[in-house]
């Protein structure tokens, strides 16, 4: 079933701490927008959710001229600190849809077709649909969430905040749908796919493959 026909929302994640970049890095230039221009931009060409929410850690993390530039409502944390879990926590308990889509500004490369491929998957046997990376890992901040059982899964795991699991531990208490590589190879670009942007250096060498496959075209 297609997300068109679902109720879906999208929250993109642009709060995190970024302590490896140094600065928030969701306001960074990849070539003509910022990341979480470029994150807002994809996810509405390939989802047209019902609405674009930006995640972000406090209320007085960006301005709000910078935020309105997205053209996105805004929620924050509820749990800040606790990375990851934070960030999907704030989407789920701030959505008024069935299913979520939750996105990373930091994974540039995830583009229309990949979320379009996330989307079709959805159906009323899973409450979950995500995506199995090239390294064996699931990548839970690229991935689709039923409501209703995401915020029953969270709630268990958020009872004890000093003792948190890698975030992907929530799908063992969701009934998941996971993509796997052969399912997503043949997408354009599909060996970045996954390529997140933690340091300044990573940020440079994905503006090169960026612009190399621009050239390319």
């Amino acid at each position: 079933m297609s997300a068109s026909a679902l109720d879906i929302e999208a929250f993109i994640l642009i709060g995190g701490k970024s302590s490896r970049f140094g600065s928030d890095k969701a306001f960074a230039a990849f070539g003509p927008e910022t990341l979480a221009a470029r994150a807002v931009r994809t996810v509405k060409v390939g989802l047209s959710p019902l609405r674009t929410a930006l995640v972000v850690s406090r209320g007085d993390q960006f301005t709000s001229q910078t935020l309105d530039s997205l053209g996105c409502s805004v929620v924050i944390d509820r749990r800040p600190g606790l990375g990851a879990w934070s960030g999907i926590d704030a989407a789920i308990t701030n959505a008024q849809s069935e299913w979520v889509l939750v996105l990373a500004c930091d994974l540039p490369f995830v583009s229309v077709g990949f979320l379009r491929l996330l989307a079709d998957r959805m159906n009323d046997e899973f409450d979950a649909v995500v995506s199995l990376q090239p390294d064996g890992r699931l990548q839970p901040l690229c991935a689709l969430y039923r409501v209703r059982p995401a915020q029953i899964a969270l709630a268990t795991f958020l009872k004890n905040p000093n003792l948190l699991p890698p975030v992907s531990a929530v799908f063992e208490k969701l009934r998941t749908f996971i993509v796997v590589a052969e399912e997503y190879n043949e997408l354009a670009n599909a060996e970045n796919l996954f390529l997140n942007i933690n340091t300044h250096a990573d940020l440079t060498a994905a503006t090169e493959l960026e612009y190399h496959q621009s050239s390319d075209t």
